[in-house]
């Protein structure tokens, strides 16, 4: 199972924020490369970048996260906010390592999903947020009808590279991801289920590899302290 830190993006910093609250700040950086290639040092085989600017209509970090992509040399996730295919091919067409992560359009507007994953089939990585047992969108505020069993039903068809799953109601919490439902959604799909949201430790990893996950986004577990880079490749292994 792959370890993939996460390095989410706000007014150009690398910031981990509590429940996705912009006000509550658990780590903040100034310098979102140098945190990147401290994972990469540490044998980071994927990186997980989110724009939480462009989730929050508070503008964007595109020219930055441009600059990460020219110095990172693994593949990486670019998520938040991404509603365009403008905005998928960007990132897409010149960085051919690159995923693209989508969220609130992919579940708005099905036929939107057909296109882009027509156009990189593979490359796509949708993400479904459950809160309170129902997915989420446009930046964990507003639920939708669909659970978490007909929102994988629903992705069945598509050429996608993965899915990430979050339970927004653990997300920077430290509570613990929700084993049972991640199992429910690796046995569902046949695409790589990737966990994120509330791991911890290495037993949290070691269930979650158990569960059928592909890998797991990490971020303020790793940079509080909580949880070390090394055990956790060691349990994931």
């Amino acid at each position: 199972m792959k370890i993939i830190p996460a390095i989410d993006l706000l007014d150009g910093n690398a910031v981990q924020l509590r429940g996705g609250d912009p006000t509550q700040k658990l780590y903040e950086s100034p310098n979102p490369i140098k945190e990147a290639q401290r994972w990469i040092d540490e044998g980071a085989q994927r990186v997980h970048i989110v724009d939480l600017n462009r989730v929050l209509d508070r503008g964007d970090n595109t020219e930055l996260i441009h600059e990460l992509l020219d110095v990172i040399d693994v593949p990486v996730h670019i998520g938040g906010g991404l509603r365009g295919a403008r905005d998928v091919r960007d990132f897409l067409e010149s960085h051919p390592d690159a995923y693209a992560v989508v969220a609130t359009r992919a579940w708005t507007d099905p036929a939107w999903l057909d296109h882009v994953t027509d156009e990189f089939p593979d490359r796509i990585i949708v993400a479904l947020e459950l809160k309170h047992g129902t997915i989420a969108v446009r930046g964990w505020t507003e639920r939708t009808k669909l659970t978490l069993e007909e929102g994988l039903h629903r992705l069945a068809n598509y050429p996608l590279g993965g899915v990430l799953f979050t339970d927004i109601d653990r997300e920077g919490k430290l509570l613990g991801p929700n084993i049972e439902t991640t199992r429910t959604a690796a046995e569902e799909l046949d695409v790589p289920l990737i966990a994120s949201g509330g791991i911890t430790t290495v037993e949290n990893i070691k269930a979650l590899k158990e569960a059928g996950a592909w890998g797991c986004i990490i971020g303020t577990a790793l940079y509080t302290d909580e949880l070390d880079f090394q055990d956790a490749k060691e349990a994931a292994q």
